[in-house]
């Protein structure tokens, strides 16, 4: 299990919701999102921050091995190594300053000797701390990683995005703020960004200076499929980074799971966390005016379990008693929910989860949520997908 499925799970397990999270960790909501659907990490004072709030240990949360040979915490190993290092170091420098201490009524050359002997010995010391610290920061947060292509990143530059606003017009338009700030400045640096096209080419836009940092608005098309790749390139090298968007969580979120299912003569009933109510979070502040349920078979699309239209109040949509007949020969073990809601402005916003359910002997074992998509359709036929389904 990778760190977004296992923060996903605790969240669940402590049973709160992204935004009580997110509060906790001092970040917005659409972060803690990222997090969960894999689209992006938590910095290493954000995993340990984590990692204390669930009560459980960095390898935990990362979903590292938990071999009882292999699971030393580094910072306490880290620790005794300096201890022993130090009380290493101490002792010799003890026993040298004894032997010479003993001769300096004759030679006070001597003396001077001891006390050179000792400054080295403190540089030492101090020397190979750094160094361990540096080895652990090396461990920590990694600096260079490369990626699929072979491409090498620096992971010590900080690059970001950050989604502004929305045309009102033309909803499929998102106005976006990319900044770069580089570990090393140079005045021959030069900062682009390379955006996917509709004719399957790319453009590249100039990143302008800003003080020590580089930044780019612009305003794009979130239905363009594509990798957003950063060059920044001076005399000697040239770095890339992938600053890919994730348009759909920015657009909405919803907060509600499917958490109990009941099945009783041939009927499955369904209930979510919520009083059956899920929320949709808007970014663009646009309302909602109607909303469609639909549950169908994970095998099969085209076999309609159960639908109807549902209310829809303050961007939240009441799902009511959910009850689908079902042949109970046929073994269900997965179907799909799919929840669309619509805004006044004809955006559509569509959200998919698949339910497991561990059946047998008519009796329900357990339930599990964590499949998820979101999809937004544009009256002008656009789309925007983001499938954090596990294949």
């Amino acid at each position: 299990m990778n760190f977004s499925e296992n923060l996903r799970r605790l969240r669940k397990a402590k049973d709160i919701k992204q935004e009580a999270l997110a509060e906790a960790m001092n970040v917005s909501r659409q972060t803690v999102s990222k997090w969960e659907n894999g689209t992006a990490m938590p910095d290493f004072k954000k995993l340990n921050a984590l990692a204390e709030y669930f009560g459980v240990t960095m390898d935990e949360l990362l979903g590292f091995s938990n071999d009882k040979n292999n699971n030393d915490n580094i910072d306490d190993y880290t620790k005794e190594y300096i201890n022993e290092l130090i009380t290493l170091e101490n002792m010799q420098s003890s026993k040298k300053i004894k032997e010479l201490y003993k001769n300096l009524k004759t030679c006070a050359v001597i003396f001077c000797v001891a006390l050179a002997v000792i400054i080295f010995f403190m540089i030492s010391i101090y020397n190979q701390i750094d160094n361990l610290k540096s080895q652990i920061n090396n461990v920590q947060s990694p600096q260079i990683i490369q990626d699929d292509s072979g491409n090498t990143h620096d992971m010590s530059d900080d690059a970001s995005y950050e989604v502004l606003s929305f045309d009102k017009d033309k909803p499929w338009l998102a106005n976006v703020l990319f900044t770069y700030a580089p570990e090393t400045y140079s005045n021959s640096l030069k900062v682009t960004l390379e955006v996917p096209q509709d004719d399957n080419k790319t453009k590249e836009l100039e990143f302008e200076r800003k003080g020590g940092k580089f930044v780019l608005e612009t305003q794009l098309d979130a239905t363009i499929k594509g990798n957003y790749t950063l060059l920044a390139k001076d005399d000697s090298n040239t770095s890339t980074i992938d600053l890919t968007p994730d348009y759909a969580s920015e657009y909405f979120n919803v907060d509600n799971y499917i958490s109990t299912v009941n099945y009783k003569n041939t009927y499955l009933q369904f209930k979510a966390e919520d009083s059956n109510n899920v929320k949709f979070n808007l970014n663009s502040k646009q309302e909602l005016e109607k909303a469609h349920l639909k549950i169908y078979s994970s095998k099969n699309k085209d076999k309609v379990l159960y639908e109807k239209d549902c209310r829809v109040a303050d961007n939240t949509v009441f799902l009511g008693y959910l009850k689908a007949k079902i042949d109970y020969e046929l073994i269900l073990t997965n179907v799909d929910f799919e929840i669309s809601a619509t805004d006044k402005n004809g955006v559509k916003y569509i959200y998919y989860t698949n339910v497991s359910i561990d059946l047998s002997d008519e009796e329900i074992g357990s339930v599990e949520t964590d499949n998820e998509q979101y999809e937004i359709e544009f009256p002008n036929g656009k789309t925007i997908i983001n499938n954090s389904y596990d294949d």
